[in-house]
């Protein structure tokens, strides 16, 4: 059983967590967070702005499933956290090539 609160591993009668102090009622152990996962963000920014980048997202965003099945609600949200910065890091590195792409196509001599 963990914490709804901090992700620790409690014992099976307790009825505060030892770590943050949170009730654990009966209804606090059955909710778990909601967490996007930000897969569709990963997945567009892979196929239209830059792959490899892209694929570090994907790979961030398909561990926050696992991290919330095992009762690690932390590593969830850093790996959705980290999911976020290679989605966004991905768009960005995507315009700036397409960008810098234009501006030596716009001046080649061939123009």
């Amino acid at each position: 059983m963990f914490c709804v609160k901090c992700g620790t591993r409690l014992p099976e009668n307790d009825v505060r967590c030892p770590n943050c102090g949170w009730d654990l009622g009966e209804l606090a152990l059955s909710q778990r967070p909601e967490i996007n996962n930000g897969m569709v963000g990963a997945l567009l920014a892979t196929l239209l702005c830059c792959l490899p980048l892209g694929l570090v997202a994907i790979a961030y965003s398909s561990q926050v499933a696992g991290k919330i099945a095992a009762g690690d609600y932390r590593g969830a949200e850093q790996a959705a956290g980290k999911a976020r910065f290679w989605t966004w890091t991905a768009v960005l590195g995507g315009i700036l090539f397409n960008f810098s792409g234009l501006m030596v196509l716009l001046h080649s001599p061939l123009l």
